[in-house]
C-alpha cells in the first residue's frame, strides 16, 4: 500500500492545488489508498477487531503496547498514529480525516482512553 500510495502522489501531483500541506495531502492519500483497499478485501475500513473472552490472553506477546494498538479501531489507531507519532496538529488531522477539529480532539481523547483500559487489562497478571 505504501508503494502504491507513492505511485499515486508521483500521479496526482499535478493536481494539488496547495490547499494544505503536502504532508497532510499525503497522510489524505496513504488513507485513502488503505480505505480503497480495505474495501477490495470486503473488511469495511472501521471495523474493530473481535477481542477474545480475556485481553490477558494478550499478555504473551512481546510487545504489549503494539498489541494493545492492534486491539484498537482503525479511527482510534489514525488518530493515535498522527498526533503521537507524526505530530501532526489538530487542523492536519481533521483535513486528513475529514472530521473537525473538535471530532479529532474528542476522538483522541477517547481513543487514549481506551488504550489506556486495554493496556491495564492485558498488563495485569
Amino acid at each position: 500500500m505504501v508503494q502504491e500510495t507513492f505511485i499515486r502522489a508521483y500521479r496526482f501531483f499535478p493536481k494539488f492545488r496547495g490547499d494544505s500541506s503536502v504532508k497532510t495531502w499525503l497522510y489524505k492519500l496513504a488513507l485513502n489508498t488503505f480505505r480503497s483497499h480495505s474495501r477490495k478485501r470486503q473488511a469495511p475500513p472501521t471495523e474493530v477487531p473481535e477481542l477474545v473472552a480475556d485481553p490477558r490472553d494478550y499478555a504473551s506477546s512481546s510487545d504489549t503496547k503494539m498489541t494493545v494498538f492492534d486491539l484498537l479501531s482503525i479511527t482510534d489507531r489514525t488518530l493515535l498514529t498522527l498526533r503521537d507519532l507524526d505530530d501532526c496538529s489538530y487542523a492536519e488531522i481533521a483535513s486528513v480525516t475529514g472530521m473537525s477539529e473538535d471530532q479529532v480532539r474528542v476522538g483522541l481523547h477517547r481513543a487514549r482512553k481506551r488504550f489506556r483500559m486495554l493496556y491495564t487489562e492485558i498488563s495485569k497478571d
